[in-house]
């Protein structure tokens, strides 16, 4: 028992090594147009994480200057809105005037939906430097984390027009505390507060994604849900990494780290279609579990037994039967057996990957069994014959298949897949053709790390039945008397 549980210690770090190989070889394998993208983040460690600051700066600079991005760079402050006037208004005044004039007018979409200012103040180039020059000495000490946390509690607690003004004027920086405070959906009165926060979240950030106050838990949930996953992918453009932050940004801000933060939001994360991983392999287990259960069962059963039990010429039969059907390829016995009437046949694919793998533990039983019957002393006792023994030899003889069992899994999943394509039948291998045809990598992670706990876990299981039978057998041999030496 300790050290099956040893064993399943190092589980965790083994799949956290698999994750990080299999994200990488994805990550190079599906071309930058498919999949999540992260927006050319690197892959691991990010020595220098880009938050709102810098994103604000960069665009200032350009506007300022008038280079070819400079349109863009509007565009960009606009989109950052009232997350970047902390960092762009107290730099005002270190840009050379025609510059700091080009600034103020980029500022100008931003006052409009804040709904300040008139439109003489942020059409005239003048103007403009002297309502922002106002703006922050009125109202920089507004701009602090504090402050919007206050705002926003209570406009969670109670809907009053003056706290939604306040928080609108702060537009884009209030974004993490409405996005924190939406919370969990339990019931009706959690609705009424996820439609004020979402509503005023959609205002500033131009996402069209609010919930209603007459929507039921459901909607509500799935509303907060894509808010969450929205925001864990774009929380830098409009959060600054102070302190420990940057430091943890090193890791988080990297394509492993956004699909580990999914993974850890959304159980196994979400496709690219936008459904659940979790849900989706809820839906397509049960078919690819009828084939394993049928191979697993049928197939270790039924090889044990033959391979326990045969002797002679029906051995050789049998054994040359095995090479042939595990030589030829399973989806050539997968079409031989397909019905044009009923092609989508699960028992028929059943029926071909119990077979295969009745074969594949034969083989596997027939050399282990030569190789313990060669040199070992004949056992002391009285003959039992009958069906007892047969399960005894076909239990002593069966120590290779079962060693091989965690192994054999990875090679047994790939012939089920095999046949779900050829019998087009939905299950995970399906699934898993269509995640490559599209380049879906949370699918595909998701596969790679359930293949991988699966094959730790029965190669766990099977080591503790080894360790059970070699126990039990020390036991055996120690409480079976020896016989008297003759004289």
């Amino acid at each position: 028992m300790r050290e099956a549980l040893r064993r399943v210690l190092w589980l965790p770090p083994a799949l956290f090594v698999v994750s990080v190989v299999a994200f990488w070889l994805l990550t190079r394998l599906i071309p930058p147009n498919q999949g999540e993208g992260f927006g050319g983040l690197p892959y691991f460690f990010n020595p220098v994480p880009v938050d709102v600051r810098q994103l604000a700066s960069r665009a200032m600079k350009s506007v300022a200057s008038g280079d070819p991005n400079a349109e863009s760079s509007k565009a960009l402050l606009a989109r950052l809105g009232g997350a970047a006037l902390p960092y762009v208004l107290p730099e005002l005044d270190t840009l050379p005037p025609r510059g700091r004039a080009q600034v103020a007018l980029a500022l100008g979409p931003i006052a409009e939906r804040m709904r300040i200012g008139s439109h003489d103040e942020l059409s005239n180039p003048e103007a403009a430097i002297l309502f922002w020059h106002r703006f922050w000495q009125d109202r920089a000490l507004d701009f602090r984390p504090t402050v919007v946390r206050r705002l926003v509690r209570r406009l969670a607690a109670r809907d009053l027009a003056l706290r939604r003004d306040d928080l609108v004027e702060l537009d884009t920086y209030a974004l993490p505390e409405l996005v924190q405070a939406m919370g969990r959906v339990r019931g009706t009165a959690d609705v009424e507060r996820v439609a004020r926060l979402t509503s005023l979240a959609a205002y500033v950030s131009g996402l069209n994604w609010r919930v209603s106050e007459q929507a039921n838990v459901g909607d509500a949930r799935r509303t907060v849900a894509r808010w969450l996953d929205w925001w864990a992918a774009h929380h830098a453009n409009f959060t600054a990494f102070d302190g420990m932050a940057r430091l943890t940004a090193t890791l988080t801000e990297t394509q492993f780290g956004k699909w580990a933060a999914e993974v850890t939001r959304d159980p196994l994360g979400v496709t690219s279609n936008g459904e659940l991983v979790l849900d989706v392999m809820r839906e397509r287990t049960p078919v690819t579990g009828w084939l394993l259960v049928a191979a697993l069962l049928a197939g270790y059963i039924g090889g044990l037994l033959l391979g326990a039990s045969l002797k002679g010429k029906a051995e050789l039969f049998v054994q040359a039967s095995a090479f042939i059907l595990i030589g030829v390829p399973i989806a050539v016995l997968g079409l031989w057996l397909k019905s044009p009437a009923h092609p989508e046949s699960l028992w028929r694919g059943a029926l071909v990957l119990a077979a295969v793998w009745t074969a594949w533990t034969f083989c596997h039983t027939k050399p282990w069994s030569a190789h313990n019957a060669v040199g070992e002393p004949p056992k002391p006792g009285p003959r039992t014959g009958g069906l007892l023994s047969r399960y005894s030899n076909a239990l002593r003889a069966g120590r290779g298949p079962i060693s091989a069992l965690g192994p054999d899994l990875p090679l047994l999943l790939s012939a089920a897949f095999t046949l779900e394509a050829v019998l087009g039948l939905r299950g995970l291998g399906w699934e898993t053709l269509q995640a490559v045809s599209r380049g879906d990598r949370s699918w595909l992670m998701a596969m790679a790390l359930t293949c991988a706990t699966l094959t730790g876990l029965f190669q766990i299981a099977s080591d503790t039945l080894l360790d059970a039978q070699d126990d039990h057998s020390s036991v055996h041999s120690l409480r079976t008397p020896r016989r008297p030496k003759s004289r």
